[in-house]
């Protein structure tokens, strides 16, 4: 499996590539060595990850995330008690 990360952030997974070449602007995706058939071309500024992506998260963020998430059900709670659409 293989991971191509495009500069805007964007990622897409290939679950059956497993080979990379890189050729003067590009990178090619094969499923195995001297795969002459399937392929994946994309631009050479991208990032290949040969393996899952680590977790990377900001603490920061993610309590201000959770702090909303509780404020929501709160929020949806009150108008379940209170009847309101």
């Amino acid at each position: 499996m293989l991971t191509v990360r495009f500069p805007n952030g964007q990622a897409i997974q290939y679950n059956d590539a497993k080979h990379v070449e890189y050729a003067g602007d590009f990178i090619y995706l094969y499923e195995k060595k001297g795969d002459a058939g399937w392929s994946v071309q994309v631009p050479k500024e991208c990032l290949i990850e040969a393996i899952r992506p680590c977790r990377i998260y900001n603490p920061l963020q993610e309590s201000t995330n959770n702090k909303i998430e509780l404020l929501i059900k709160e929020i949806r709670s009150l108008k379940r008690k209170l009847k309101v659409k």
